[in-house]
């Protein structure tokens, strides 16, 4: 059996939010920004990658996994405001099935605060924060 990649499925809920369409366009990725797209840096640009999480104490089919967001922009001012559109896209994340996967996302937890941030190698302004995400282990 194939557990499917709930980050994978986080990445095209958040890649529909209008918000995040009008500030990011097509820019969401999971893991790594590819290399065409780090050559054009900066710009507004939204990267999630694992970041750990619980490990699963019962038989439930459910995960919580760690997600980290991070979210470029031209100036500190944009990655912000990109910021503040994922977070609300991720608030309102409520029990939805997502593809590819397909995989039942239950809900997303930020873990703190935001963290505006520069990139130490390329200075590019970023805002980073950690949330929590419940999914389903198993095909939807």
């Amino acid at each position: 059996m194939t557990i499917p990649d709930p980050l994978i499925a986080l990445r095209a809920f958040i890649a529909a939010d209008a918000a995040v369409i009008v500030l990011a366009g097509t820019r969401v990725f999971a893991e790594e920004l590819p290399k065409a797209e780090a050559d054009l840096q900066p710009r507004s640009t939204v990267l999630l990658e694992s970041a750990g999480g619980p490990a699963s104490r019962d038989f439930v089919r459910l995960g919580r996994t760690g997600v980290d967001v991070r979210t470029y922009g031209v100036t500190p001012l944009h990655a912000m405001k990109l910021h503040l559109a994922v977070h609300e896209a991720l608030k309102h994340l409520e029990r939805v099935v997502q593809t590819p996967g397909p995989v039942l996302l239950h809900s997303v937890a930020a873990l703190g605060g935001p963290l505006a941030l520069r990139d130490p190698d390329a200075s590019w302004p970023f805002v980073f924060r950690s949330y929590e995400l419940l999914a389903a282990e198993a095909a939807a």
